[in-house]
């Protein structure tokens, strides 16, 4: 098994629900093969026919913790790279069918698989992309975009030895918004390669 994709998810409302489901059956599509897995904090969802590995974490706090999603899933996991990705961020389908037929030396330890601007689509856009079956082919110019010039959450790409050398993500977030950024910047601090490609999110 070389990829491993990791969600963390707490069930608050029907949207996300649909949200996950859509990109699991994304990912099952354009990254063939890999392993699916996800790591659900305080609810319980039926997502067992979508996914390879289902984990519930019982953790009795009022705020999800994105950061012990992505360690937990970890724990279970058995690609030689881990996707740690949000439950709603579609990535571009040509990074994902690209990543097998990468070749080892060129994949950098840690990959922001995306550029900026990343798009983050309102409700009536949700629906419709979903309900279409669109696919993220790089060409969303025509959707409503925020930019965020150092966005470094969302879909990061690692190896997994790399992960847990580094020691995963700091457990004492809870919530999720600075996680990545303290995740990206302890990876750097000791020396790891980064890269961010030019990939639409």
């Amino acid at each position: 098994m070389q990829f491993s994709v990791v969600i963390g998810f707490r069930n608050s409302n029907q949207a996300r629900e649909r949200n996950l489901r859509y990109v699991l059956s994304y990912y099952r599509q354009h990254l063939v093969g890999a392993e699916l897995i996800v790591v659900e904090q305080d609810t319980r969802t039926d997502l067992y026919d979508l996914v390879d590995r289902y984990l519930f974490v019982k953790t009795d706090r009022k705020l999800y913790s994105r950061a012990q999603g992505f360690n937990e899933g970890f724990r279970i996991s058995s690609g030689q790279w881990l996707v740690l990705a949000d439950a709603d961020c579609v990535p571009e389908r040509t990074f994902l069918e690209g990543l097998e037929s990468r070749p080892e030396s060129t994949k950098p330890t840690i990959v922001i698989p995306y550029r900026n601007p990343v798009h983050y689509l309102d409700q009536l856009s949700t629906e419709r992309f979903i309900e279409q079956g669109t696919v993220n082919d790089g060409e969303l110019g025509h959707m409503t975009f925020e930019a965020k010039k150092n966005a470094q959450g969302g879909l990061v790409l690692i190896k997994t030895e790399t992960f847990c050398r580094v020691g995963g993500f700091d457990p004492r977030y809870v919530g999720w918004g600075f996680e990545d950024d303290a995740f990206i910047n302890k990876c750097v601090s000791m020396g790891l390669r980064t890269d961010r490609t030019q990939h639409l999110l």
